[in-house]
């Protein structure tokens, strides 16, 4: 069992954040959260509308299911030491405002670079996954699912014209509108002349790409007995040529004003490495400028864009009363958005989407990301807070014995150690030794040298902790 508390997010001396979110978000937390969502949608389309006689039979199924998504999302913080202690925790809820807000993001954005989009492997190697395989499966079913719902409802009301152009729809993943306002974003943010996330990370895909392609060019050379020292320079030329052809072709004001920044910089990061090359801020009028627009706020507005555009395109069903097929929809276009969410980061990684055009696209994933780590951070911290109540009362009431440390270590907590002081006589016995009272602190004269000092011959008082 752990022995010292890890905060749930905290700020290293060297500025990075670390703490158990951050261990376990990618390993448990999203499933977990993805779990809970999924059992709600279920519940809401219909799916525990059973007899008792099948309800009774599913009983246990659902407590295995509860079980599962409690451990996920709470256990690394039950079994840490001092985690529902008031003040931590306030200081916990600080670094985790500062971890999505401050900077416009730029902390969220090095982790998320650093451990999850570094570890995609490109559009073939995870399309030939077995995840990917079972999520196609999930969502061809459901898709067909919902196509007999849409051609139904349009057959019934043949005579609403409207139906017949929220038919694809009712199909499409909901990301049209999010996609227009990060479009407009990057415009307004190249306007003005600000560096960006999105900026960033298009110059850590380029580094990463180039970095691969000269390990390519290395290891063909080696196989073919050719220059492997000239091969990495081929390499980067071509990849250059490759983002050259892609920028000239960009157009409109953003493109242009972006492009020769990202050619500026490509002979200065060559022998750099990705976080190197990461461009700082460029100087502006206003800190807000310099910046752009924060992270955190087109996260939330690309959400709420989503959200009303699903419930837009199945608005019939409710309409009709079909509220079972309404939250089937929502289910589909779930499932569809984090299918073309998890195709965009493989395809940003790949040498022929190295260009500007892609700027908006890099802004509407990381706006998804990181909403999706503040849904789940606030579904994990929320029911955390009357924890947090309830362990303030117990310090109020009964200090020094902690109820989380009794139930879950079998220890009420560290007793505080009281000093006592042994006077030692030559001329006694080894078994007898006399106790003496203890001095009060305040009469303690305060230590002198780091180093105890030698008891003369025949004082034999020693004290002991």
């Amino acid at each position: 069992l752990p022995t010292e508390r890890r905060a749930f997010i905290t700020k290293k001396s060297n500025g990075a954040f670390e703490g158990l979110y951050l261990d376990y978000a990618n390993i448990a937390y999203y499933d977990g959260v993805m779990l809970l969502g999924g059992v709600i949608m279920v519940g809401l389309a219909g799916g525990t509308q059973l007899n008792d006689n099948a309800a009774s039979l599913l009983r246990w199924t659902w407590l295995s299911v509860a079980l599962t998504i409690v451990s996920w999302l709470y256990a690394p913080f039950i079994f840490n030491p001092y985690n529902f202690v008031s003040k931590h925790f306030v200081g916990d809820m600080k670094s985790l405002f500062d971890f999505f807000f401050k900077s416009s993001g730029k902390h969220w954005n090095a982790w998320y670079e650093s451990t999850l989009l570094k570890s995609r492997k490109g559009v073939a190697r995870s399309m030939t996954d077995v995840g990917f395989f079972i999520a196609v499966l999930f969502l061809t079913a459901w898709y067909s699912l919902l196509n007999l719902k849409a051609q139904a409802l349009t057959t019934i009301f043949s005579e609403i014209e409207v139906l017949n152009y929220l038919y694809a729809a009712i199909l499409l993943p909901p990301f049209f509108g999010s996609l227009f306002y990060c479009t407009l974003v990057v415009l307004v943010e190249n306007l003005a002349g600000c560096r960006t996330i999105a900026k960033a990370g298009l110059h850590t895909a380029q580094g990463w790409a180039r970095e691969r392609a000269e390990k390519a060019a290395k290891k063909a050379a080696t196989a073919c007995g050719t220059d492997a020292a000239a091969a990495p320079e081929k390499a980067r030329t071509d990849l250059e040529e490759a983002g050259a052809s892609g920028a000239g072709g960009s157009g409109g004001s953003g493109g242009e004003e972006s492009a020769p920044d990202v050619a500026s910089d490509e002979h200065e990061a060559v022998a750099l490495s990705p976080k190197a090359r990461r461009p700082e801020l460029r100087p502006a009028r206003s800190r807000i400028w310099a910046e752009g627009v924060p992270l955190a706020i087109s996260a939330i507005v690309v959400m709420m864009l989503q959200f009303a555009e699903a419930c837009l395109a199945l608005w019939f069903f409710r309409w009709v009363g079909w509220h079972k097929a309404f939250f089937a929809g929502l289910i589909l276009k779930w499932g569809l958005t984090n299918m073309c969410l998890f195709l965009a980061e493989s395809i940003l990684l790949t040498p022929h989407c190295l260009s500007v055009l892609t700027l908006p696209l890099h802004h509407w994933v990381r706006s998804n990301r990181i909403a999706r780590d503040m849904l789940v951070s606030m579904v994990i911290a929320l029911p955390l807070l009357p924890l947090v109540f309830l362990n303030h009362i117990n310090d109020y009431i009964c200090p020094g014995c902690s109820a989380h440390q009794l139930l879950i270590y079998r220890d009420p907590g560290t007793v505080e150690r009281e000093e006592r002081v042994f006077d030692l006589d030559p001329d006694m016995d080894d078994a007898e030794v006399a106790l003496a009272v203890a001095p009060e602190p305040e009469s303690m004269p305060p230590p002198t040298s780091s180093k105890p000092a030698s008891a003369p011959a025949g004082s034999g008082s020693a004290p002991f902790a």
